[in-house]
C-alpha cells in the first residue's frame, strides 16, 4: 500500500492486522494470509489503497495486531511507524500474545496510571512488562509462576530491545505482596490469586489493575482494596471478563 511512515501513522490500528512485513519507499508491503480471518475483514475494510504483490516476503508468526492501543508484532514484522506504541513478541508458552481480551483491557487502562514502580502479577508473555517500560513510567518486577511464562516473557523483552530492563522471575503472587506499597500493581489473574495476593499486601499500592476476572467477581476483589482507600477509576467489560482500575 503507498504512503510513508507518517502518512499510515493515523490509520495503523486499521493496518496492524494486514500483517506489516517490510516498509519500501513506495509504501508498506502487507502479506495478509498470514493473519487468517481478522485479516480477511481487515483487507475488506482497508482505509488505504492497495496493490497486489507478486510475492510477499514472509510469513510472520506469531501474527501482528492492535490490541488495547498498541501495535503487537513478531521480529519478523515491520517495525510500527513514530507515534505508534509497539511491543514485540516471539513465539512460546506465555499468557497474552494471542491477544487474550483480558491482556487488551490491562493495556488500555495503563495510561490512566500514575507513574511509579509497577509490579506485573502472573505477567505471562510480558507484554504489560514492555508496555509499562516503553511509556517511561518507572521500573517493573514481574512474576509468574510458570517457568515457561518466565522465559517467554525474558525473550520477548530481548527481541523488544529491552533485554535486562526488568526483574522478570518464577514466583508466586504473594512473592510481590510485600513490593506493593506505592507501587502500581498489574494483576491479571484469576479471582484466586487476586485473593492470595490482597490478603499477603500489607501496604497501600498507588494503584492497581484487576483484570481476568469473570462478571460478579471484580466487584468482590475491588471492595477489598476501597477498605485500602482506592477508588475504581473505570470498569471495562468485554466477551464475559472484566477489568477494574483503582487507584488513590
Amino acid at each position: 500500500m503507498p504512503g510513508t511512515p507518517a502518512t499510515l501513522a493515523s490509520v495503523w490500528p486499521a493496518l496492524a492486522a494486514l500483517q506489516p512485513v517490510l516498509w519500501e519507499p513506495a509504501g508498506l508491503v502487507c502479506a495478509p494470509r498470514a493473519g487468517g480471518e481478522e485479516a480477511a475483514a481487515a483487507l475488506a475494510r482497508c482505509p488505504v489503497p492497495l496493490a497486489h504483490l507478486a510475492h510477499v516476503p514472509g510469513w510472520p508468526d506469531p501474527p501482528a495486531a492492535w490490541l488495547g492501543g498498541w501495535y503487537v508484532r513478531s521480529p519478523a514484522h515491520a517495525p510500527a511507524p513514530p507515534g505508534v506504541g509497539e511491543l514485540v513478541v516471539v513465539p512460546g508458552e506465555g499468557f497474552g500474545p494471542a491477544g487474550h481480551v483480558t491482556t487488551a483491557m490491562c493495556l488500555a487502562a495503563l495510561g490512566r496510571l500514575p507513574a511509579r514502580p509497577a509490579l506485573d502479577v502472573g505477567c505471562g508473555a510480558g507484554l504489560l512488562t514492555q508496555a509499562w517500560l516503553r511509556l517511561g513510567r518507572g521500573p517493573v518486577h514481574a512474576v509468574d509462576l510458570d517457568a515457561r511464562a518466565v522465559a517467554h516473557a525474558r525473550a520477548c523483552l530481548a527481541a523488544a530491545g529491552l533485554a535486562g530492563a526488568a526483574e522478570v522471575r518464577t514466583a508466586s503472587a504473594e512473592a510481590l505482596a510485600p513490593h506493593a506499597g506505592g507501587a502500581v500493581v498489574l494483576a491479571n489473574l484469576p479471582l484466586a490469586g487476586h485473593l492470595a495476593l490482597h490478603a499477603c499486601m500489607h501496604a497501600r499500592p498507588a494503584a492497581v489493575v484487576l483484570s481476568g476476572l469473570r462478571p460478579g467477581q471484580g466487584g468482590r476483589v475491588a471492595a477489598l482494596y476501597r477498605d485500602r482507600d482506592l477508588r475504581v477509576a473505570a470498569v471495562a467489560r468485554r466477551a464475559g471478563w472484566e477489568c477494574w482500575v483503582m487507584t488513590g
